[in-house]
């Protein structure tokens, strides 16, 4: 997140683009499981369920919006930043879920 914030590219920012619109979506996305979570009692066993297809769908829905975010302020190493903290989130939740 600190490269997304600290690392600024120069070049011209698209709000039509299709990775601004990508990130608004996952974002939209990561606040139905969290509003599914409250809404369901703050059960524990929510936080781990499938949220349609996706599997752990709170590591998966955040990388993928700042992943998004990365790409569409043509910023490189959040780009490779974002890659490298998806695999390891990704990879530390699903060995903690087992």
């Amino acid at each position: 997140m600190a490269a997304i914030c600290f690392l600024v590219s120069r070049r011209k920012i698209n709000y039509c683009s299709i990775w601004f619109c990508a990130g608004i979506v996952f974002l939209f996305l990561y606040y139905i499981v969290w509003t599914r979570y409250f809404a369901g009692g703050r059960d524990t066993a929510l936080l781990e369920k499938k949220f349609g297809p996706i599997p752990m769908p709170l590591t998966v829905f955040p990388v993928l919006y700042f992943l998004c975010a990365a790409i569409w302020l043509h910023n490189v190493p959040a780009v490779i930043f974002m890659i490298i903290f998806g695999i390891a989130h990704n990879i530390v939740s699903y060995r903690s879920l087992s």
